[in-house]
């Protein structure tokens, strides 16, 4: 494709990126035109699979990658309220007998287990765990890195790195004036000086971190909010 037929973004607010630190790496390597071209790449990379012309230049995995969220997205928006009220339940209790979620949403168990299924084999439902309290594991030290990645080419093995990183609870894109934010949980400072000194800063690509430490929590939810739109079957 050429750049002519590509779509001019840089009149869109959401995926603007001239006030993101990227643009200083980019300014050093050309100049303005060597930031927009840059730029350019970078959200070929990153933009929603909705954009067809830019899903055919981006890397197989982040084609893979949003092909898999494109489809959980329409999965969840076929789901319908018996579907919700469900998932309410096993968010809240995953171990809550079949039996007692059909009572309780007005369906029978054989129902459920249908419903349960489909949801799970459409990735809906990702999987069923535990949640451990981190100070009875010996990891109550929480906090969240922030990571200013020099250009977007280092971000894929930046990302592996982060999946064998057992301390690394979640990594997201963010805006603003770094690049990625983690979040972190360790034993302790000397725990969490080793994991920011010969771990993250010593990966290519990675020009800055910042720590935010995390004094107490207050709330700490792992429910997602459904709503209740949707056809009751």
């Amino acid at each position: 494709m050429s750049a002519e037929d590509r779509p001019d973004l840089r009149g869109q607010h959401a995926f603007q990126v001239e006030g993101k630190d990227h643009g200083r790496a980019m300014l050093a390597q050309g100049g303005r035109a060597g930031r927009r071209s840059r730029t350019r790449e970078f959200w070929s990379l990153h933009l929603p699979p909705a954009m067809a012309e830019y899903s055919k230049v981006a890397s197989p995995k982040s084609r893979m990658y949003h092909g898999v969220m494109a489809t959980r997205v329409n999965n969840v928006q076929s789901i319908d309220a018996k579907d919700r009220a469900i998932l309410d339940l096993v968010q809240r209790d995953a171990k809550l007998a079949q039996a007692e979620i059909a009572r309780q949403v007005g369906l029978s168990a054989a129902a459920v287990n249908e419903r349960l299924k489909k949801l799970e084999q459409a990735g809906v439902i990702r999987r069923y765990v535990a949640i451990v309290d981190p100070r009875a594991a010996g990891t109550s030290l929480t906090a969240f890195v922030e990571v200013f990645i020099e250009h977007p080419r280092y971000e894929p093995g930046f990302f592996e790195q982060m999946l064998r990183l057992d301390e690394v609870q979640e990594c997201h894109h963010i805006t603003g004036e770094f690049s990625l934010l983690l979040k972190v949980r360790v034993r302790d400072m000397e725990s969490l000086q080793h994991l920011l000194l010969r771990r993250l800063n010593a990966l290519e690509g990675v020009r800055q971190t910042r720590t935010v430490m995390v004094l107490s929590t207050q709330k700490e939810e792992t429910r997602i909010a459904l709503g209740t739109q949707g056809e009751d079957s």
